[in-house]
């Protein structure tokens, strides 16, 4: 497409993350969070770089306030040996796992890696039966045009008959947002679904518009949320996945769908 730049060099897509956030309906307990400490050396193989995460603690006592710190979990990098850059990363904390992918090396790659890893980290701290308050994926598609103010034309990327978007929006001027959301049940299964669209414009800097699709399971008919499973995660992110390339191809023009691969 012309005047238009991806995030990084050389991408044949414009999908700059893939995460997937699973939160535990409650903070790990003493005895896995001391399990926690080893982590780095169990996923070494994996990420090369690790940095322990900090809690704030604040109390008050007598008008004097006083804050601590403590362990409260990891975060691990994987680092391009190429560009340097960080390809993956993954954050555990008392009350959550994120897996995040920045540089997205395709979907099975993706699904597959994530839920390897959640089942690994279910059996190192023993999760399989510590209940999940949520599955949550989330993508993030970025396109940066180049133009001036008066050659901005929201057809460039979106389709202007979706049903996404309102009226205002196809009246709007070079910068807007639209945040929205809805409830739908499927499979057994209750998801909350979030689509938040943007536009930025820094001056000198090229025109920037964002897709932030996120898809949560919040409930399961079939004790999917009871402990943390990689099956059960891996079945969620391809409810995801199949939703978001539905709402694109709604979202998108033809030619956007070609230029980043998915018109399908």
């Amino acid at each position: 497409m012309k005047d238009v730049q991806l995030e990084r060099a050389g991408a044949s897509h414009s999908l700059v993350d893939a995460t997937i956030i699973i939160a535990f309906a409650n903070d790990l307990d003493a005895q896995r969070l001391e399990k926690l400490q080893s982590l780095p050396e169990h996923f070494k193989k994996s990420f090369t770089k690790s940095s322990a995460n900090q809690s704030l603690n604040v109390s008050v006592s007598e008008g004097k306030t006083e804050s601590s710190t403590e362990f409260s979990g990891w975060t691990l990098d994987q680092i391009s040996t190429s560009s340097d850059l960080l390809d993956w990363q993954l954050v555990v904390d008392q009350n959550r796992i994120m897996i995040k992918c920045l540089e997205y090396p395709g979907w099975s790659s993706f699904r597959d890696s994530s839920a390897l890893w959640i089942s690994q980290l279910s059996e190192f701290l023993d999760l399989a039966n510590w209940p999940v308050q949520e599955i949550g994926v989330m993508f993030t598609d970025r396109f940066y045009w180049s133009l001036n103010d008066k050659s901005y034309q929201l057809g460039k990327f979106f389709n202007e008959h979706s049903r996404f978007l309102p009226e205002s929006i196809k009246q709007s001027t070079p910068l807007w947002h639209l945040f929205q959301g809805w409830i739908e049940e499927a499979d057994g299964r209750e998801y909350i679904q979030n689509l938040n669209l943007s536009t930025q414009w820094e001056e000198k800097k090229p025109h920037k518009t964002e897709i932030l699709n996120v898809i949560r399971c919040v409930k399961s008919a079939n004790d999917e949320l009871s402990g943390l499973n990689g099956d059960s995660a891996k079945a969620i992110m391809e409810k995801a996945h199949h939703d978001n390339k539905k709402t694109l191809n709604d979202l998108l023009t033809p030619e956007t769908l070609e230029f980043i691969g998915l018109n399908s």
